[in-house]
């Protein structure tokens, strides 16, 4: 994960925590290996946690479609990260594979 802070650009990476934080709450269980993962990933790149609540407001049809338009090496890097989410509590729920599907 320590090429994710040079990788992505700062919107990039922002767009990738909004996904991240959607994959999480898909299910509608917020699991503590959840937040690590997800504190883990922030940490690899670079971002304080505070990103997370200035993501809350956005218009998620507009961050996947903001998604789409990311490189292509981009994009499947992003993914990784995704199915990461989904796997981090042990039970890849259907509701989060689909969020990942549909990007």
């Amino acid at each position: 994960m320590e090429e994710l802070r040079t990788k992505f650009t700062i919107d990039e990476k922002r767009i990738i925590v909004a996904i991240l934080v959607a994959v999480m709450e898909a299910d509608g269980i917020i699991d503590p290996r959840e937040m690590r993962y997800l504190g883990e990933v922030l940490d690899a790149m670079g971002l304080p946690e505070s990103v997370v609540e200035s993501i809350e407001d956005w218009d998620m049809s507009l961050v996947y479609r903001y998604f789409r338009e990311m490189p292509a090496d981009k994009q499947e890097e992003a993914k990784r990260l995704f199915v990461g989410m989904a796997e981090s509590d042990e039970v890849s729920d259907p509701r989060e594979l689909d969020i990942i599907d549909q990007l």
